[in-house]
């Protein structure tokens, strides 16, 4: 993970990488849209969930579509539960052939506040 990190500062740092989406996001129960990318890049980037306690339970998904102008299907879903050990997820390297999009769904606990940066490989 040190690694990746460093390697997306010294991206950051010659202009090879710009960032796409960032920010907070207040979960509120729904599945709720943190990253909307278009087609033909490559998207990578970190969800923190450092804010989550025991009893919490946070679902992230991606969704790609296969086709221009298709529906997006859903490619993979992972649920995070409790207070997080190495809380920061990292999104690996991810083509948009034709479009992806990335979910956060808090299901379970007291509704926590979650920061997000993604980028794109110029």
């Amino acid at each position: 993970m040190e690694a990746f990190a460093a390697l997306l500062y010294d991206l950051i740092s010659r202009r090879l990488v710009s960032v796409i989406a960032e920010g907070y996001i207040y979960a509120d129960g729904t599945e709720q849209t943190i990253l909307d990318a278009g087609s033909g890049m490559v998207v990578t980037g970190y969800i923190d969930l450092s804010e989550m306690q025991d009893g919490d339970e946070v679902v992230l998904r991606m969704y790609v579509r296969t086709r221009e102008g298709g529906e997006y299907g859903l490619y993979a879903s992972q649920a995070y539960r409790d207070a997080q050990g190495e809380p920061v997820v990292c999104v690996l390297p991810r083509y948009t052939a034709r479009g992806a999009r990335m979910t956060l769904q808090q299901v379970k606990g007291t509704y926590r506040r979650f920061c997000y940066v993604f980028v794109r490989v110029v």
